[in-house]
């Protein structure tokens, strides 16, 4: 039986806020990888609505302390069977690694 002590994939990413925009050039906006690699997702157990809608939290740990994760950044983490998307509520740094904080977007 394998079970590791990071076994899904987390994927951070940021707007690149640096590159002016430029109404008369509509193109995407360039993304930042901020965080590729392992880490491990639970359930941060408080779900519930906020302003009219439902949001369920979850927690990541990541086996880094050194990545500038920010409020407002997209993450996507890959377990076995599905991937969840979402929104970084609060990263904080501890003795032992990075906990992020994050709401999972529904589409």
């Amino acid at each position: 039986m394998e079970n590791p002590r990071f076994p899904h994939t987390i994927r951070i990413t940021r707007v690149d806020t640096t590159v002016p925009y430029d109404p008369f050039n509509p193109t995407t906006p360039t993304t930042i990888e901020v965080y590729y690699g392992e880490g491990r997702n639970y359930k941060n157990n408080k779900t519930g609505a906020v302003n009219g809608v439902i949001q369920s939290d979850y927690a990541v740990s990541i086996p880094f302390t050194e990545i500038d994760i920010m409020t407002g950044d997209t993450i996507t983490v890959t377990e076995r069977t599905r991937t969840l998307t979402g929104l970084v509520d609060d990263p904080y740094l501890g003795n032992l690694g990075l906990t992020v904080y994050w709401n999972k977007v529904n589409n």
